[in-house]
């Protein structure tokens, strides 16, 4: 079984992306061995009000439930999200919701997301980061996003432990900006998506130990494949190879 974290549906405007729609995610899924994927829309990331692509979503994965489970996308910075992601837990059943702060104008020290995990708590939420939507030497040039400055999660991470904070598409370096560090805040999770040194999963594994490491491969923007390959050529014995791609993952979900 394989369970990938960190997958995305819909479209990118400065390029054109295959498999992108459920149907074609899960073929992709097939071929590559993954059993289920978290996704969210692609659009969400550049919609001013992300709830129209939260709907998309939860309209489009209606016969895929089994497959894929749908993640909303909140901008806490922008006026009522509140209502959206209630309605995103309550209607459409998400129990996961993705970050993207670099592109939606709010730091991870702001009052704004403060507030919104004061909220995640309160409704037992968890709560994906992404550092990244797409590597910066890939950018439009006048679409230049730079990567989520980390540093403020680790007081965010502590204030709320019992929150459950996935990474995607950090860099080792950048997550270990974090303050106090990954080893020092147990409540944080990283994907393996970005993570691109040889034996660099079993690096990671290392670190912070493999139950704090999760499949992610961020297609269909990257290639699913690649991340299949990072776990074939990690240096892991069996059992936290099973905790990276999917006990893990059956673990934030609450399931046995």
């Amino acid at each position: 079984m394989i369970i990938d974290v960190n997958a995305a549906l819909g479209y990118w405007p400065f390029r054109k992306l295959n498999h992108n729609a459920p149907d074609g995610m899960c073929k992709l899924m097939e071929e590559n061995g993954v059993t289920r994927a978290w996704v969210t829309m692609l659009d969400c990331i550049f919609y001013k009000d992300v709830q129209v692509g939260n709907r998309d979503l939860a309209e489009g994965l209606k016969g895929y439930e089994k497959e894929l489970k749908p993640v909303a996308v909140i901008n806490p910075g922008f006026p009522g999200w509140e209502d959206d992601l209630t309605e995103c837990v309550e209607a459409f059943g998400m129990g996961a919701v993705r970050l993207h702060p670099n592109y939606h104008n709010y730091s991870l020290g702001d009052d704004c997301f403060a507030r919104f995990m004061d909220r995640t708590a309160e409704m037992n939420l968890i709560v994906q980061v992404a550092a990244r939507a797409s590597d910066e030497r890939m950018h439009h040039w006048h679409v230049r996003v730079p990567c989520t400055d980390l540093t403020p999660l680790g007081k965010a991470a502590r204030e709320h432990r019992d929150v459950k904070i996935v990474l995607l598409n950090v860099r080792t370096p950048e997550a270990n900006k974090i303050e106090g560090g990954l080893a020092g805040n147990e409540n944080v999770f990283v994907d393996i998506s970005h993570v691109e040194s040889v034996n660099g999963v079993g690096e990671l594994a290392e670190m912070i130990g493999s139950r704090r490491v999760l499949f992610g491969s961020q297609a269909p923007y990257q290639y699913m494949a690649s991340a299949v390959l990072k776990m074939q050529e990690a240096d892991l014995d069996d059992e936290a190879k099973e905790n990276i791609f999917f006990k893990n993952t059956q673990g934030l979900e609450g399931k046995p």
